[in-house]
Formats: structure tokens, C-alpha cells, sequence
């Protein structure tokens, strides 16, 4: 019974379910065998010795030691060769490769590890057979391998996509493949890097294989958009969002001319350049690209296809940034769930969307939400990094803030002060992100009656934020704030009210009169007016602010309904 071919094909394969996708083929490549009837004769026995499963979704286990029985008997009988080139055409015929339907995701997620067994066996191949290297290169190796890094790229792992993508170009230059082949992998390997947080090497392999596309395809072709767009990417991720917004400009009418302004790809140009606006400070213009983008990754692909998370989640954020919170925690939301069953649970891009939910929950108020959130992300970030990396630093900060929130200053004060020197080692001590971690700092020494401190750490952040911003950034009126504060926990309410009313039109000049920081900043100079004794000012200032909060967070709202019945006492 173990001289059947589908015996022996899913010998080559993972010990993993082999789903039914693959077993339809399976059968179809029976069609010729003239002892079908002995197969499933021989199938039944293999079930009845516990050899094989079969699963409630149709799929099929093979008991390990089964598929080692198989592959020795075709070893001996000379089968090897044959089995090589059935499993690479079945392999060929399941695999939907460069597809991006959401039914194919999950076949992609299902065949992984039964490509990845293939390939192992192929390696072994190789070793034995040396001398014919080249042709099972030419023959199998290299479009496995293809297929392979197309699953990762789908599925996100670009650890294994540079693994194989520099497995793979040695062969290709071994075969004399031609230059414009290997410069449109060298895209892919450099998209890997850009993944793995190292877009200097990205921006150096775009660059290098960039005149080359240009030279064979000509300066309008889309494979020469695709280069364009990820050496935006590595330039965003270097921190110049004004040379990625020039080179997102550059590929998109290339895109929109060879796909049509409503193709997906034209999408990804759009929140690309979305990004951009957002890291440029202007939110606005980069929710009209977001929100036009998911108009057509909607119309494309459907509501509930991951594309469509991933620009719910990204117009979330800047729902968040523009101060409406409620919509933001809705499109967060709605991607959480897609996110995970397209990533696992476990998965950095998973736990990026939880922290994002968490602070947009804070946001709201909801403040053990947020902390439950941040809490289940660096979970997951710390199965992936080390303890001083920086990605688990921006965890610490976000949750430091939610213990502050939440009353534990002291707990808060041990998670930013761990935060800190991950933070100046990785941008350096003059960078902004360092300046607004000393304010989160200062705030917290504030909160915990050590005012020294406080201000100290406040006026080392100042300078840095108006070299880099200039006087009317929102982050000086945070400092401003911040300052005020403190003084007012001195005593000295008048120049608490001065600092606070110098932080004001910063404030309404950047997220609009009726915003939620404005808001809560109104409270404060309300208290301080109040500390002076007028009266009639700080309820006037009270009210306008009670009525912000009321818009954006609803009547019945706990925080509001606490507001409202402080605004009667005054």
C-alpha cells in the first residue's frame, strides 16, 4: 500500500494537518491510478492502526513515522526523483502565489509548513546530489523558495523573508539571471529590512537597485513605483518624512496611470503618503488620504479583508491625533480581531494595534482598559526583544503613563526612569522623543510632591522642544502646562495662570477651540482663576470646557456627569 504516489507525496510534507485544499489534488492526481479501490483500502488501515488522521475539517495527519517508513521505501526502489517532481507540482497547483484574496491568506498560513518541510527535503536532496545542483536549483529550488518568501511577505515574517531572499540571490547569480531580476529582489530584501527595523540597509539596497529598474523598465513603470515607495519607507523610518512625501509624489501618478486611480496598489500609495502628512504634523491631510484609500481597499477586497484593518487601524490613529476619540476606539476596534486571526496572537504587528487601543482608551479615560492593553503588548513584545530594546521602551512609557492615571506615580516614576536611557541611547539627548519623555517624567515627579525635580527635568526639555519646533509647537505648551502646574502646587497661582494662558492659543491654534486638550487645559486655568479668587472667570472657563468634554465623550459619560456636578458647586 505504500507504493501509492499521494502515500508517497505526503511523505515530503510537515507533520501538520495537510489540509483538504491540497488533498482535492491529491485525488485528482489519482485519476489515472488503476488500484484506486487498494488505495482506499490502504487508507482505511492506515486510519484503523492510528497511523493516520483524519480531522473534522477534512484535513489529514500522518503519523511521523509513517511518512520516514514512506520516504526510505521510495528511497530503495529509486522513487526519490519521481516523488521530488509530484510534490513540486501539487506544491505548485495548492500554493496561491502573489494572490492577496482573504481565503488565500489562510490557505498561505496552512501550506507554510508543508513548503518549509519541502524545502528541508530539497536542502537534503542537494547534499546527496551534488552534482546536480544546479538543475534541482534551476528546476525546484528557487520557485519554492519564491513561494515560501510570498507567504511570509502575506503573513508577516520578515525574518524568514531575508533568510531566504539572500538564499535566494546566490542562485540567481549563479544562473546567470539578469540584473533587473535580481534588483527587483533586492526590493524585497530591502522591504525585509525596513520590517526589521534597520532602514539604513533598506535605504542602501532601494538606492542600489533603483537606476537599474529605471534603465530596463523605463522611469514610468510600476516596478520602478514599487522601488520609489519603499525607499520612501526607509526614508520615513530615518526620520525624513519630507524626502518620503517627495518619492510617495513621485510613484503615485506612475501607479494611477498603469492601475487606474481605484486600484488597490494605488491605495497603498495613498496611506503611504498619508503617513507622511501625519508625521509632518498634519493630520488632517493625512485622514482625507487615509479615508480615500480605504474607500478603495473596501471596494476591492470587502469589509472584513486585513488591507482593510490595517487602514482602519492607521485611520484610527489619526482620528486620535484630530481628537476624535470615540471614532478612533471604533476603527481600532473594529481591526483588533482581523488583526489577530491574520497575525496570532503573538505577533508584533498584533501587539502594536493593542497599544494603540490602549492609549486611544486612556484617551477616553478608561484607564484599567488601557492598562489591561499595554500590559498584554509588552507581553508580547518581550517574547520578541530584549528588555532594554526600544520598541519595549515605548511600552513602558505608555503604561507608566496609564499608572500615573491610575494613581500609582511611584510605580509610573520606576517605568519611565527604566524607559529613559533606552530612549536617549536610540535617538540620542537632544531629540524631541527624549524631550517629551523628560516632560512625561517631570509630570510625574510633579504628581509625587518632588517639584525640584519637576522643573529641572521641564526646563532640560524646553530648549530642545523650541530648537526643534519652534515657539508655537503643541509640546511647549505641554511644558508650559506642565510648569504651571507646578507652580500652582507652590502656591504661586499667578504665575500658574500666566504660564497657562501663554499655552492656550498654542493649543487651540493646533487641534481646534473645541478638543478635548483644550479642554482639559481650560479646567486648569479655570482652577487657577478659582485659587485667585475669580470666581466668575473660572466658572465661565469651566463651563466652555464641560461642554467640549460633553461633545466628544457623550452625556452619559462618568467623567462628564463628574464635571457637570462640579460646575453647579462653583
Amino acid at each position: 500500500m505504500l507504493e501509492f504516489t499521494s502515500f508517497r507525496t505526503t511523505s515530503y510534507l510537515d507533520g501538520s494537518p495537510i489540509p483538504q485544499s491540497l488533498l482535492e489534488i491529491f485525488a485528482d492526481n489519482q485519476e489515472n491510478n488503476p488500484s484506486l479501490e487498494t488505495f482506499h483500502e490502504a487508507f482505511g488501515i492506515l486510519i484503523s492502526y492510528s497511523m493516520l488522521t483524519t480531522k473534522k475539517d477534512h484535513s489529514m495527519l500522518i503519523h511521523s513515522l509513517v511518512q520516514e517508513v514512506i520516504r526510505l521505501k521510495s528511497e530503495k526502489s529509486g522513487k526519490t526523483k519521481e516523488d521530488i517532481k509530484t510534490v513540486f507540482q501539487l506544491l505548485q497547483k495548492g500554493f496561491p502565489y502573489h494572490s492577496d484574496k482573504l481565503e488565500d491568506y489562510a490557505k498561505k498560513r496552512q501550506l507554510l509548513p508543508h513548503l518549509e518541510a519541502f524545502l528541508s527535503h530539497m536542502d537534503n536532496l542537494l547534499e546527496k546530489n551534488s552534482s546536480e545542483k544546479q538543475t534541482i536549483e534551476k528546476d525546484y529550488l528557487l520557485d519554492l523558495l519564491m513561494w515560501i518568501n510570498d507567504g511570509y511577505s502575506d503573513l508577516g515574517n520578515p525574518k524568514r523573508q531575508k533568510e531566504l531572499i539572500e538564499w535566494i540571490l546566490p542562485i540567481l547569480q549563479r544562473h546567470f539571471i539578469p540584473d533587473y531580476e535580481i534588483a527587483t529582489l533586492l526590493v524585497s530584501l530591502g522591504i525585509a529590512y525596513n520590517a526589521l527595523d534597520n532602514p539604513r540597509n533598506a535605504k542602501e539596497l532601494f538606492e542600489w537597485a533603483l537606476p537599474i529598474l529605471e534603465k530596463y523598465y523605463g522611469s514610468d513603470c510600476p516596478k520602478v513605483a514599487v522601488a520609489l515607495t519603499n525607499l520612501g519607507n526607509a526614508y520615513e523610518d530615518s526620520g525624513n518624512p519630507h524626502k518620503a512625501k517627495k518619492l510617495f509624489e513621485w510613484a503615485l501618478p506612475i501607479f494611477e496611470k498603469h492601475y487606474g486611480s481605484d486600484h488597490p496598489k494605488v491605495a497603498v500609495i495613498l496611506t503611504n503618503l498619508g503617513h507622511a502628512y501625519e508625521n509632518l504634523d498634519n493630520p488632517r491631510r493625512a485622514k482625507k488620504l487615509f479615508e480615500q484609500a480605504l474607500a478603495i481597499q473596501e471596494k476591492h477586497y470587502g469589509l472584513d479583508h486585513f488591507e482593510v484593518a490595517k487602514l482602519r487601524a492607521n485611520l484610527g490613529l489619526v482620528c486620535y491625533a484630530l481628537g476624535d476619540l470615540q471614532k478612533a476606539k471604533e476603527l481600532s476596534e473594529r481591526a483588533l480581531p482581523i488583526f489577530e486571526k491574520h497575525y496570532g496572537p503573538d505577533h508584533l504587528e498584533f501587539a502594536k494595534l493593542l497599544s494603540n487601543l490602549g492609549v486611544i482608551y486612556g484617551g477616553l479615560g478608561y484607564h484599567k482598559k488601557r492598562k489591561r492593553l499595554l500590559e498584554r503588548a509588552l507581553a508580547i513584545k518581550r517574547k520578541h526583544y530584549r528588555s532594554d530594546h526600544f520598541e519595549v521602551a515605548i511600552l513602558l512609557v505608555n503604561l507608566g503613563i496609564a499608572h500615573n492615571a491610575l494613581g500609582s506615580s511611584q510605580k509610573a516614576r520606576e517605568l519611565l526612569e527604566r524607559a529613559l536611557p533606552i530612549f536617549e541611547k536610540h535617538y540620542g539627548p537632544d531629540h524631541p522623543e527624549v524631550a517629551k519623555l523628560l516632560v512625561t517624567l517631570g509630570i510625574t515627579y510633579g504628581i509625587l510632591g518632588k517639584h525640584k525635580k519637576n522643573q529641572e527635568l521641564l526646563k532640560r526639555a524646553l530648549p530642545v522642544f523650541k530648537k526643534h519646533y519652534g515657539p508655537d509647537h503643541p509640546e511647549i505648551a505641554i511644558i508650559l502646562i506642565s510648569l504651571g502646574i507646578s507652580h500652582g502646587d507652590l502656591g504661586d497661582h499667578e504665575k500658574q495662570k500666566e504660564l497657562f494662558e501663554q499655552a492656550l492659543p498654542i493649543l487651540e491654534k493646533h487641534y481646534g477651540p473645541d478638543h478635548p486638550e483644550v479642554a482639559t487645559l481650560l479646567i486648569n486655568l479655570s482652577d487657577a482663576y478659582g485659587a485667585l479668587g475669580n470666581h466668575k472667570k473660572q466658572k465661565e472657563l469651566f463651563a466652555r470646557a464641560s461642554s467640549i468634554f460633553k461633545k466628544h465623550y457623550g452625556p452619559d459619560h462618568p467623567e462628564v456627569a463628574k464635571l457637570l456636578a462640579e460646575l453647579d458647586d462653583i
